[in-house]
């Protein structure tokens, strides 16, 4: 019922540019980034979604990508996450590089991601909530043990990889630790990024077309909260005109010149951020202590007339 009340009061999404975005965020203090797949097709990772790129062309979603397929098959993810891994040159992008340099300056304080290849934490962001999980992480279905992972772990040429599923020392076989079709995000995951919402004076949604549940239900929770909310994405997406505040027309790479501009930015951009962030550019009494000089230097102005009058 909320979500239909929701619906009834749509709004215009506003089309802005880096630019804009750039002002807009000097002018923020708690800055979180909500990702999605968008953010790694950039990093030579198949999207699991879309007719064309999805890596679901290749592999049954039904016997790879979901729960029941993993009980029936635990091979068939291992061989996804295996083949990606090794058939495919996965780096960082200009976007992932973009998002820590925001940190660093101070303004992005979380990453809320939907992705599971850990190129976030890889770049330098130091706060990032994986809602999806992890390819770097995998636990035994039978003791619970987890364990960390690396990249040359998961390569077909890998000891770990070998025998596919990996079975654990107590005889028990390894699950990544990732979401798949059938299971339910963690609560505890779920709350930590809410609460990190909650403190943002923005939000942005990068790379997601946020139909799946968790990130709509997120940007829903976000407009509840009456936060600022930006898209940054190369296409209208579920929430254009329904939640979204602005949108920005733009790949993830491209958000690179944010940082340049927020490092190079001047007293013009300082001036614009801050009535963009409703605050005033210039306080009342600011505008009197102004009105006081000009005054005064009428009135120095008025006296230097008058003395050349007289000594004339």
């Amino acid at each position: 019922m909320g979500n239909l009340m929701l619906f009834a009061r749509r709004r215009v999404t506003k089309s802005i540019t880096l630019e804009d975005l750039a002002c807009m965020i000097r002018g923020c203090t708690y800055v979180v980034a909500l990702t999605g797949s968008g953010t790694s097709a950039e990093s030579n990772i198949p999207s699991f979604r879309g007719a064309n790129s999805s890596i679901w062309s290749k592999y049954d979603p039904k016997i790879y990508g979901t729960i029941w397929g993993f009980w029936k098959s635990p091979e068939k993810i291992w061989e996804v996450i295996r083949d990606i891994s090794s058939d495919y040159e996965i780096e960082l992008n200009p976007g992932h590089t973009a998002l820590s340099k925001l940190e660093s300056l101070g303004y992005l304080k979380t990453v809320i991601t939907q992705n599971i290849d850990g190129l976030h934490e890889e770049s330098g962001n130091s706060k990032v909530i994986p809602l999806h999980g992890s390819v770097f992480e995998a636990r035994c279905c039978t003791c619970r043990e987890t364990i960390q992972l690396n990249k040359i772990m998961l390569q077909k040429t890998s000891h770990f990889m070998h025998q596919l599923p990996p079975e654990c020392p107590c005889g028990g076989i390894f699950k990544p630790n990732v979401v798949l079709f059938g299971e339910v995000i963690p609560k505890s995951l779920l709350k930590q990024a809410e609460k990190e919402i909650d403190k943002c004076d923005l939000l942005l949604v990068i790379g997601t077309s946020s139909t799946v549940s968790t990130a709509t239900n997120l940007c829903y929770h976000a407009h509840r909260k009456k936060k600022k909310i930006v898209e940054v994405n190369i296409s209208k997406t579920y929430i254009t005109n329904r939640v979204s505040d602005y949108h920005v027309r733009a790949k993830f790479s491209e958000l690179a010149a944010i940082s340049d501009l927020l490092k190079g930015g001047g007293a013009a951009e300082r001036s614009e951020a801050a009535t963009q962030s409703g605050g005033a550019t210039q306080t009342g009494e600011t505008k009197q202590r102004a009105k006081a000089a000009q005054s005064a230097k009428t009135a120095q102005s008025a006296n230097s007339t008058h003395s050349t009058s007289a000594n004339r």
